[in-house]
């Protein structure tokens, strides 16, 4: 609406002045005619003569020509021949390994060895420094010599070796070993006893060994003298923990295949580059199955064995862990000798033991992941006492177990008084994959998106815009208005300018020009005679060499690979066998036991199987096989342990005593016991009866199945 109104006021401007100039200015007559006009220029010059006469025919002077040049070279030959075919693809890769082979056999136990023993000191031979037990109590597949005193063995593995032996003066026992006739001591274990009364000085440790390695009890020169007589007994064990392991034997690669047939040659003349390779082959065929794994060994499978002893004189820190330095036999690493401490890696029922040597009143307790599971002190009657105590604990993956001290904390470990804690798997537990459940992290909902500001709405102008082309309408305007005051008037100065007049009359034609230039030379005369033609030239070079060929077919396939190697062997089969019996068996009742009866002890530790019934203080078999049973009890007096076996009439098979005159002491006794179906074991002291229950003083029995006899 702006730019309408402007225009029209512009218009109707320019109308009124226009009228006001038409009007009001005055006009001047016209013009006369004008007169003829002057005569005209010269004309110009005039055309171009025409082209002269053709010249007269040349002389007749030609001569023969030269040779001609030589021809062009010849066209590019045909291109080569199809090269040969390349060679042939690179043998296929070897087949994979076959499928591994299949799970060995149950094992059967009657099928294999379970070397075990127990013997007894009667009637031995005098005369030399091996202490020989006699009599034999067990001696499964006759691997004890009671003739020698040695133990040779037959099957490879981890084996457990212990001695009580009962003596009323100084003694200093050790376990010796030998391999390839190199003899060792393992451990050593030395008792004073300067009251002449009847003290058992025990020892044990595991030892790995190969066949035909021997294993004996050795005796100090000096310190040597054992009681013999019906009141006590000394008697030497040992039993096959683990057999070695048997791992299978992987398949390995086979040699490589032959190379592959070279490609039928191409056509005959320039061939072209080789052609690539072949394909590879295809792989060769899968190998066969590994073979079979061998059948299942008992105990084979799952393995936590270990002995470590204390090498310092310096007693350890009071009311602290007991750090065990140096390794006798370690094979799983699950002692760790920096921290002191046995954790669990395969879940099941174990038997931990100790011997130590102590020249100070002692106290020694075992922790179960922080929780104390048995204490023992010996008080010291003598200068050098050896103190013991074991217990069969039920752990799971990552449990740790170690010994400690109190105030009493007199151990030593030095050359011929060692300090010795063991430990080994009796039975594994299965282990169950845990419900593993998926868990699904709960992710952060997503930020709220950041409110986005809508876009703004441009704002309107009030300031109103000229319109295009005002400035130029204005200035016309301003122009037309000074015209018009220019025009108003008549009067006063000389009126503009008539118009013309009409042209004169043209004037007469100008004089001629000069003559044109001369005319172009005519053309040549006819030639004369040419001469005759040149020898014609040499044919042109040959052409250049055709194209190289096309390249040659890619050659044949590669030969399939050999067969796979056999995949590995198989495992090793299960064992039949699937009870477990362990006990360990705690006496908490401080009334005194009476003599000539079993012994209760009413605490239970460990009872797998239930075959531990503490109302009857007895142990009853309901798996047959072989078993070792052991007690550690402390007393403040004299004590007297019978091991006991049968059904309706019980035998004594054992008998040990330990005397002391009003200080505490641990006393200990152990026996391989084969049992049958509904035989019982049970502990009984005589009137030497002197057995404590009592905080820091414990008396423990424990027993677990080593071999049975049946696949149950």
């Amino acid at each position: 609406m702006e730019i309408s109104w402007s225009w029209l006021v512009v218009c109707v401007l320019a109308t009124c002045l226009a009228s006001g100039v038409t009007q009001d200015v005055c006009q001047a007559p016209s013009g006369r005619d004008g007169v003829p006009g002057i005569p005209g220029r010269p004309g110009r010059p005039g055309l171009k003569g025409e082209r002269g006469a053709p010249g007269a025919p040349g002389m007749r002077t030609g001569i023969r020509g030269l040779k001609g040049d030589p021809g062009e070279p010849g066209p590019p030959g045909s291109p080569g021949k199809v090269g040969f075919p390349g060679p042939s693809g690179p043998v296929g890769d070897r087949g994979s390994p076959g499928p591994k082979g299949t799970k060995g056999n149950p094992g059967n136990i009657r099928d294999q060895p379970r070397p075990a023993f127990s013997a007894v000191r009667r009637n031995p031979p005098t005369g030399g420094n091996v202490v020989i037990f006699d009599t034999i109590i067990t001696n499964q597949e006759e691997r004890y010599q009671n003739h020698s005193g040695h133990f040779v063995c037959n099957v490879p593995g981890f084996y457990y070796f212990t001695f009580q032996v009962v003596s009323k003066w100084d003694l200093c026992l050790f376990i010796v070993s030998s391999s390839r006739s190199q003899a060792r001591r393992s451990v050593g274990f030395c008792d004073s006893n300067s009251r002449g009364l009847f003290q058992v000085l025990s020892g044990g440790t595991v030892l790995q060994l190969q066949k035909g390695d021997q294993v004996w009890i050795e005796k100090d020169p000096t310190k040597g003298r054992i009681y013999q007589g019906n009141e006590a007994d000394s008697v030497f064990s040992g039993f096959l923990i683990f057999p070695s392991r048997i791992p299978a034997i992987p398949g390995t690669r086979g040699p490589k295949g032959q190379k592959g047939e070279p490609g039928t040659p191409g056509h005959p003349g320039k061939n072209g580059p080789m052609g690539a390779s072949g394909i590879p082959g295809e792989p060769g065929r899968r190998g066969p199955p590994g073979e079979p794994g061998v059948e299942g060994r008992y105990k084979q499978k799952h393995q936590s064995v270990f002995t470590v002893t204390r090498q310092t004189a310096e007693y350890p820190t009071p009311n602290s862990l007991v750090k065990f330095n140096t390794v006798i036999t370690n094979p799983q690493g699950d002692y760790d000798t920096s921290t002191g401490k046995f954790t669990c890696k395969v879940p099941g029922l174990y038997y931990f033991v100790y011997h130590t040597s102590n020249t100070a009143n002692l106290c020694v307790q075992l922790y179960h992941n922080g929780n104390r599971v048995t204490a023992f002190c010996d008080h010291m009657s003598n200068t050098k006492q050896v103190s013991s105590g074991g217990v069969s604990l039920r752990l799971q993956v990552d449990d740790e177990v170690w010994l400690a001290v109190n105030d009493y904390n007199g151990m030593v470990g030095t050359e011929g008084s060692d300090s010795v804690f063991s430990g080994f798997l009796a039975s594994a537990l299965e282990q169950r994959a845990a419900g593993s459940e998926l868990l699904v992290p709960l992710l952060p909902s997503p930020a709220a998106s950041k409110d986005t500001q809508s876009p703004g709405g441009s704002r309107t102008s009030t300031a109103m815009k000229s319109p295009r082309g005002s400035i130029p309408a204005l200035l016309l305007l301003l122009g037309l208005l000074d015209a018009s005051q220019a025009q108003s008037s008549c009067s006063g100065h000389p009126a503009i300018p008539g118009t013309p007049g009409i042209p004169g009359l043209p004037g007469s034609d100008g004089t001629p020009g000069t003559p044109g230039v001369k005319g172009e030379k005519g053309l040549p005369g006819l030639a004369g005679d040419h001469g005759e033609f040149g020898e014609k030239g040499d044919p042109g070079s040959p052409g250049n060499p055709g194209k190289v060929g096309p390249k040659g077919p890619v050659g044949p396939k590669g030969v399939p690979g050999a067969p796979g190697a056999p995949g590995p062997k198989g495992e090793s089969g299960d064992y039949k066998a699937t009870q477990k019996i362990v006990f360990s068996v705690l006496k908490t009742n401080a009334i005194p036991v009476r003599r000539d009866l079993p012994v209760r002890f009413e605490h239970i530790i460990t009872n797998e199987n239930s075959n531990y019934y503490s109302r009857s203080g007895k142990f009853t078999c309901t798996v047959p096989g072989l078993y070792y049973f052991t007690y550690h009890a402390t007393s403040r007096g004299n004590l007297c342990v019978g091991i006991f076996r049968g059904r309706e009439k019980p035998q004594k098979v054992l008998t040990f005593c330990d005397y002391s005159v009003n200080t505490f002491q641990v006393t200990t006794g152990g026996v391989v016991l084969k049992l049958e179906m509904g035989e019982s074991v049970h502990l009984q002291t005589n009137d030497k009866n002197s057995l404590l229950a009592m905080e820091g003083a414990n008396s423990i029995f424990s027993g677990f199945l080593l071999f049975p006899d049946a696949d149950v």
